[in-house]
């Protein structure tokens, strides 16, 4: 989720059957429930779902369940004391977001009316309203060293992975002659690794001179957030766990990567199997029981019969086994200009590395302004965004036993780097806040980068 919230107009009102005092929305994908006070047109603000709000907007806006918290004491809000927004199911309805009226902003500053629809924020008039939320992560299963680790600039120009922004907040990206390549979302840690210029410690006689080395060209590994190696040094602190799954699993890469190249790529599955100790999911496994209350008895049934009673990532494999899937390429030139590889590229360098893409769920196509006249680009587009809500809740064909997460749609309109959007399935929003809510529950992807 993106931590952000965004100015929203309601749509798609819809009544709710047996409920008097409530109606529904559906807004940039996200079903919210709202009082029958509003109408179609009215302009507010969503929340989606793993944001946290902060405590002077909840208070001000009296949304805390314990109602001490809140502006008006008497008042009772349905939040928790973390203010984090969760998925509901109400009155039978999947609500994946908190819509709150526009004015719920008047008290952090004025010109309200200069918010307009698809503006996206973390505060307002320099007023925190919302952040990404962030679990509290146990220290016992942490490698001890964490924290005193630097990115130390031996690899300033080892990138992250470009942050992924939601969908469905922005379609208005599907512009005629995009090539759009829809992938499935899977749910791993990320890591990168590349061949790139690392900086040398310099000797005697070099410090002596005050001469700067010259970097030379050598194997990276990184997670999302955190350098891990650097040519031959391995970053002092960097290993937040016991295993350092992500140098380990990068090993595929070393000595077949060209000068200036850097791999994207999900690491799936469990941790490897070390003496003395036990193997685990690198993302956490969780009871598939508390997802009763979200589905009709029937639809839990199918999905138990399907899952199993408890969910674990592990993407077929077995306990004490990883695999991999590449899911961007880039190439850096020697001036830091970084261009990245079509995904005909990226399925061309992966194959000849013999190294595991992120599955392709369709043929590439191209956004169309016009192909006949029985067929405008409003129509592509509408069966466009329809596809992708479709294939991000679907079952996946390639994981037949594992929950799909959703998909990531890559849309490439003619700049050096594409644009990556995310959309997930309403079930995952569900078990990820579930695991989220046991600290046991590992989410190396998570608590290590936050």
């Amino acid at each position: 989720m993106t931590g952000e919230a965004i100015v929203a107009k309601l749509i798609n009102i819809e009544a709710i059957d047996g409920a008097d005092r409530i109606k529904m929305a559906k807004i940039y994908g996200e079903t919210v429930i709202i009082s029958t006070d509003y109408n179609e047109g009215d302009v507010g603000v969503l929340f989606d779902c793993e944001t946290q709000l902060s405590k002077e907007y909840a208070s001000e806006n009296n949304l805390f369940r314990h109602k001490e918290y809140n502006k008006d004491t008497e008042t009772v809000g349905y939040l928790d004391d973390n203010r984090r927004v969760r998925p509901i199911r109400l009155k039978g309805i999947q609500c994946s977001g908190l819509w709150m009226p526009l004015t719920s902003l008047a008290h952090f500053g004025p010109k309200l009316e200069q918010l307009a629809p698809g503006f996206q924020f973390q505060s307002y008039q320099g007023t925190e309203i919302c952040k990404k939320f962030v679990r509290v992560v146990k220290k016992s299963g942490m490698s001890g060293n964490q924290g005193k680790a630097k990115k130390a600039d031996l690899v300033p120009t080892f990138n992250e992975h470009i942050d992924t922004d939601q969908f469905m907040r922005n379609t208005h990206r599907l512009v005629p002659g995009a090539l759009i390549t829809i992938t499935e979302k899977l749910h791993g840690t990320s890591c990168r690794a590349g061949n790139l210029p690392v900086e040398q410690s310099a000797k005697w006689w070099q410090k002596l001179l005050r001469i700067k080395p010259r970097a030379e060209y050598g194997h990276v590994v990184g997670s999302r957030r955190v350098v891990k190696t650097a040519g031959d040094t391995e970053v002092k602190g960097a290993s937040y766990y016991s295993t350092d799954v992500w140098t380990q699993s990068a090993e595929v890469f070393k000595g077949k990567l060209e000068k200036g190249e850097t791999v994207y790529y999900e690491i799936l599955g469990y941790l490897p199997s070390e003496e003395g100790n036990e193997t685990s999911a690198i993302m956490g496994s969780q009871s598939n029981d508390k997802l009763k209350k979200f589905m009709d008895k029937k639809d839990y049934k199918d999905f138990v019969t399907r899952y199993g009673e408890t969910t674990v990532f592990s993407y077929g494999c077995q306990p004490g086994e990883y695999k991999i899937a590449v899911y961007r390429m880039t190439l850096q030139s020697e001036d830091g200009h970084v261009v990245d590889y079509t995904w005909d590229q990226v399925k061309g360098r992966c194959e000849k590395m013999d190294v595991p893409t992120v599955p392709q769920l369709l043929p590439q196509f191209v956004m169309d302004s016009y192909v006949d006249e029985h067929y405008s680009y409003e129509e592509h587009l509408k069966a466009t965004i329809n596809s992708v809500e479709t294939l991000a809740s679907s079952s996946s064909t390639n994981f037949p036993t594992q929950l799909r997460e959703g998909v990531v749609v890559r849309i490439d309109e003619g700049t050096l780097t594409p644009k990556f959007l995310k959309a997930k399935s309403y079930l995952f929003k569900v078990l990820e806040g579930i695991i989220k809510d046991n600290p046991d529950a590992v989410n190396m992807e998570e608590d290590q980068s936050e």
